[in-house]
């Protein structure tokens, strides 16, 4: 069994063992299950931030076991391609459950569809959609009340990668549900895998 190191070079490229994240996951307010969707859309499928914020109900294809990201009228992916994201039985029975207890609102998003999107606005010379609902504060807080301060959205994203690499979970597979290309992804993940017991990385 290969060992990796947990704490490389820089802070973001820290990574979360299972135990912190479930930990994190596990104590999460009940009154606050836009909070803890924050958690499960990271760790357990490896979104980036603006990605957990525009995620669409529609998204979730539960009967299929997949997770899609896809191109929306105020969100384009990294890259400008969708991709399709396998989940495990765990985040599969979370998303069942939320969903069921899931609020009605103005939008179909994921994350607290009572927020309408943010506007346009000019970033860098090119105009983009401002953040619709931004779970920053209540993340930081969390994480830093459970002596895990240092974790950021991005440690989420590196959490799920890791651990899929440490599962033995290739490289190209991991690379396609992240939505980066394989230099990138062995570079900043580690992915020095062959094959793979897919579903066992995220249990």
């Amino acid at each position: 069994h290969l060992q990796l190191p947990k704490n490389l070079d820089t802070r973001s490229e820290r990574y979360c063992v299972k135990e912190e994240r479930d930990l994190l996951v596990a104590t999460v307010p009940t009154e606050r299950p836009d909070l803890e969707l924050v958690f499960w859309l990271g760790f357990f499928l490896g979104l980036r931030k603006n990605e957990i914020a525009e995620a669409r109900q529609d998204w979730v294809d539960l009967h299929g076991g997949v997770f899609h990201v896809r191109k929306t009228k105020t969100f384009t992916p990294k890259g400008k391609k969708k991709r399709s994201i396998r989940m495990s039985p765990r985040i599969q029975g979370f998303l069942t459950k939320y969903l069921d207890d899931l609020e009605e609102g103005p939008t179909d998003y994921l994350l607290r569809p009572d927020k309408l999107p943010g506007k346009k606005v000019k970033t860098r010379g090119k105009k983009a959609w401002r953040y619709r609902f931004d779970p920053e504060r209540a993340f930081k807080t969390h994480c830093r009340r459970q002596g895990l301060e240092w974790v950021t959205f991005h440690t989420m994203r590196h959490t799920f990668a890791t651990l899929h690499a440490i599962a033995n979970t290739p490289i190209s597979t991991i690379a396609k549900e992240l939505g980066d290309d394989e230099k990138t992804t062995f570079e900043t993940y580690i992915g020095y895998t062959r094959h793979s017991d897919h579903s066992g990385a995220t249990d």
